[in-house]
């Protein structure tokens, strides 16, 4: 194993104790002395890892995106799916990624408003949003049109807006109904508006 295998290996060790300590204490429970105590390592251990709490549930972040790069795209039947079928599929499928492997705790204080790997507009770039766009630009590739009155950036940026939208009342109701499959409904309808 390489040096960047094992620090990756590493990464993951640290993120599932705080994933632990977060499922028992909650995000704010989480400290990183605590966390540095449990993983047996030194706090220059973690930070040469993460920069922060914060980074670390980016890193979660990352992975869900890194997840379905490898496990979802590379099937056969994706590329055989409209443009609003793998829309929809994708964020379905993020959203119960994200929940089953993280929890309500990370998802409540992952999507603030201090956190810029969600902004968006000039200036920002999130995998998302990126990710998105490759569904369309494909999809133009195999003959879709954009509106005329938008950009695939746009449309985009639209559709992770009604993704966050479904997030933050899922979180304002305490993860009181099944968040993947409210989403999926309103996105079936929005897109057939958007697109």
């Amino acid at each position: 194993m390489n040096k960047l295998e094992r620090e990756k290996r590493e990464k993951y060790r640290i993120l599932n104790i705080a994933l632990d300590i977060m499922n028992e204490s909650g995000y704010e429970g989480l400290s990183i002395r605590s966390l540095c105590k449990e993983a047996d390592i030194s706090t220059g251990k973690f930070y040469y890892h993460f920069d922060s709490k914060a980074n670390l549930l980016t890193f979660c972040f990352n992975d869900a995106i890194e997840k379905f790069q490898t496990d979802i795209l590379e099937k056969a039947e994706w590329e055989t799916m409209n443009i609003r079928e793998q829309v929809t599929n994708f964020y379905v499928w993020y959203l119960k990624y994200t929940i089953e492997n993280f929890g309500f705790d990370f998802i409540l204080h992952f999507y603030r408003n201090d956190n810029h790997i969600l902004a968006d507009g000039p200036g920002y770039s999130n995998a998302i949003i990126s990710l998105t766009e490759t569904f369309f630009q494909k999809a133009v590739q195999n003959g879709y049109i954009v509106p005329d009155n938008k950009s695939i950036r746009e449309i985009a940026s639209d559709i992770c807006v009604i993704v966050k939208g479904c997030i933050f009342q899922w979180c304002v109701k305490n993860g009181a109904f099944d968040l993947p499959s409210y989403t999926e409904d309103l996105l079936k309808r929005c897109l057939q508006a958007l697109l």
